[in-house]
């Protein structure tokens, strides 16, 4: 890790396209000597996802490429080796010890191919790098357009494809951008754009990212933080390092589900914990390490207010840690599989059910039926979420005929989870003090809008719900104390030195005798290894 005040980027002249630096008369592609990828893929579980990026691989415009995979096994319970690989797909599967995350598989497929050990031995050096994210898919001419960008743009050193939602088909990311007064990671475009332009970005997703060679090793791998933020800072870095460029290529598109569709649960502690480096790195300053880390203490406070506790403490520890300088390595307190089983969603199938189980308890309890609230956004969006609105039915909590001419229908259908979030703060506080609750309520989670609706809260996610119980008293003492101890740590990454990672370089390569000398290597053969 580096601490202090930086260092500003010196600026390198990266050869041409290809590592081994051919001389300018050297025909390249279709009329020449193929361009050479290296993809690197790092992989936890998801093998029909793996399946299926590789079926797209198999199907690749590969005229006047050749192109090889390195699938890092981040110690899948079942390896990864018995996968579904198309016969032209020429991979090396290389498995390590232990799960070290999307930043230590990348890292380490990354180091493997700089090497030249394994697979890529029997290769001469590879002119890119192409990381995609085992869960990605990508089309017929994702590399092609990628690679065209970079023989065009000499000066970036490091290409994106638009990411587009699986599920909408809306293109949310062409390359990325901070935002200097908050630190957020902001799409640098999106939507439809003109695709003979490149975007410029200050970094790109890894989920599908064409990178020279020689950037790779004039930067090095990636920090060791194990996910969320390793790309990017890797990314800034990178720049800085070689004295190029980033960009989106928006011809190039990539089918990457967008990361708002699934609730996030353990990944809340990286999200918070790496979030400071790629601010440090763009040397934004205190004040905006301040304001970042006021939205995660929000963010805690929230779920407290909502029951989710565990969840709250993720964000604080992740606050405490990062304004300690403790942001590398891969465990998080206390373990991940407990947050992942204290955070499992049950299926909206059984709601209706789960429901009418709690009234039941609460009118032996307290001799009344209980009152039960549906938050309207539900209600709005019962189609989004699969089997909602059939369970809101047989609750009998669908909206009265009439209501999409009512005002409140108009004020709420004009509404997102994400907006009015001052004065839903103000509303939720009021409503704690003073305003008489319902029994029961069924609510998103996590939002100012649901907090302190009722005492016992379905809160609902894009993956199920969950039932949980929140006392006013207690959950107001328990904000308190979430609010002072994420004040202290805001004050203390305001006063914090300005800090990101020392990258570890990339080997040195070496000659092999290909894969089979290699420990924890598999490779698959390919029926042809370089189309043209």
């Amino acid at each position: 890790m580096h601490t202090g005040n930086g260092h500003a980027g010196t600026t390198h002249t990266i050869s041409r396209l290809n590592g081994s630096a051919p001389s300018a008369r050297t025909r390249r592609g279709l009329h020449g000597e193929p361009w050479r990828v290296a993809i690197v893929i790092p992989g936890y579980q998801r093998r029909e996802d793996l399946e299926k990026l590789f079926l797209d691989i198999s199907r690749l415009d590969l005229r006047g490429i050749t192109l090889w995979s390195i699938l890092v096994d981040n110690n899948s319970p079942t390896p990864l080796n018995t996968i579904a690989i198309p016969a032209n797909c020429r991979v090396e599967h290389y498995r390590l010890d232990k799960n070290t995350g999307g930043a230590g598989g990348f890292s380490a497929g990354m180091a493997r191919v700089m090497s030249g050990e394994g697979l890529t031995g029997e290769f001469d050096i590879p002119d890119f790098l192409w990381l995609l994210d085992s869960d990605v898919r990508v089309a017929k001419r994702s590399l092609r357009e990628l690679i065209k960008a970079a023989i065009k743009h000499k000066n970036y050193c490091a290409f994106g494809s638009a990411l587009v939602d699986i599920v909408t088909q809306t293109t949310y990311e062409i390359g990325g951008r901070m935002n200097p007064k908050n630190g957020f990671f902001v799409p640098s475009a999106m939507g439809d754009v003109d695709k003979r332009k490149i975007i410029p970005a200050e970094y790109l997703a890894a989920c599908s990212t064409l990178v020279r060679y020689d950037a790779v090793k004039k930067t090095g791998l990636m920090p060791d933080i194990f996910i969320h933020g390793d790309d990017v800072e890797w990314c800034l870095q990178m720049t800085r390092k070689t004295g190029m460029k980033v960009g989106g290529v928006p011809s190039s598109k990539a089918y990457h589900p967008l990361w708002s569709r699934k609730f996030q649960t353990w990944v809340r502690y990286y999200t918070t914990r790496n979030a400071y480096a790629p601010i440090d790195v763009c040397g934004f300053g205190p004040k905006t390490r301040f304001r970042r880390a006021g939205v995660d203490v929000l963010r805690a406070i929230g779920q407290v207010f909502t029951g989710m506790d565990e969840l709250a403490e993720l964000h604080l520890v992740g606050l405490e840690h990062a304004a300690q300088c403790k942001t590398e390595g891969h465990e998080i307190p206390g373990g991940m599989m407990k947050i992942i089983q204290s955070t499992k969603m049950k299926p909206y199938a059984e709601l209706a059910a789960a429901v009418q189980a709690e009234a039941a308890k609460f009118e032996q309890r307290e001799g009344r039926k209980p009152t039960i609230y549906v938050h309207p956004l539900m209600a709005l969006r019962s189609q989004d979420l699969p089997g909602l609105k059939e369970q809101l039915a047989t609750l009998n909590q669908l909206p009265p005929k009439g209501w999409n001419k009512s005002q409140d229908w108009l004020y709420w259908h004009h509404r997102s989870l994400g907006s009015h979030m001052k004065s839903d703060m103000v509303k939720g506080l009021l409503r704690a003090l003073f305003a008489k609750k319902a029994d029961i309520a069924i609510l998103p989670t996590g939002r100012p809008t649901s907090w302190f609706r009722a005492t016992h809260n379905f809160l609902l996610t894009n993956d199920g719900w969950q039932l949980r119980t929140v006392e006013t008293g207690d959950a107001l003492k328990k904000g308190t104390h979430a609010f002072i101890r994420g004040l202290k740590a805001m004050i203390g990454l305001y006063r914090r030195p300005r800090t990101f990672h020392n990258l570890r370089p990339v080997p040195d390569r070496v000659p092999t005798a290909g894969a089979k000398n290699f420990r924890n290597v598999e490779v698959k053969p390919a029926a042809t290894v370089a189309a043209m």
